[in-house]
């Protein structure tokens, strides 16, 4: 089933030097596939997998919100960040930042088979989501997570 993401998600920005030869080649290339009409030259084929990629993707972003959401009301803990990366058109992966004090509680086995459970759950031939649990410390790398492909960031409601 397609769940409904909200609007709390939005991308990193980006990290890479927009100089550099190979990424100005890749954008020019880019404008110009654009420019001589390549979405009109799709094939059915490939617009029904770009749709299903957007579902997919939905999917993946109001799955993460519900865990995150589930996560609160089963734990009492507040998860401050999610992030999610694309990892092909049917899988996804999404980093849960928890509390530290949290990881390295008894609780967090729990976590781990609530986590579990809900991969098999959602899991089809055409969908597959994957979660990663990381601990809040004032050592995380965000732009580690970026450059990983962790493209999407949850505000939590505050953004």
């Amino acid at each position: 089933m397609v769940q409904t993401a909200t609007s709390n998600w939005k991308a990193q920005p980006e990290s890479i030097n927009l100089a550099d030869a190979t990424v100005s080649l890749i954008v020019d290339a880019y404008q110009k596939g654009k420019a001589d009409g390549y979405k009109d030259a799709l094939t059915n084929e490939a617009k029904i997998l770009a749709k299903t990629f957007n579902q997919n993707l939905l999917n993946a972003m109001a799955i993460s919100e519900n865990l995150n959401s589930q996560i609160t009301n089963l734990y009492k803990i507040e998860l401050p960040e999610l992030y999610l990366k694309i990892e092909s058109k049917t899988q996804f992966t999404t980093a849960l930042i928890v509390p530290y004090e949290f990881y390295i509680s008894e609780s967090y086995k729990q976590l781990t088979e609530l986590l579990i459970d809900v991969e098999l759950e959602n899991e089809t031939d055409t969908f597959k989501i994957d979660f990663t649990t990381i601990p809040k410390k004032e050592s995380l790398n965000r732009d580690k997570l970026l450059a990983d492909g962790f493209i999407f960031s949850y505000l939590n409601g505050n953004g």
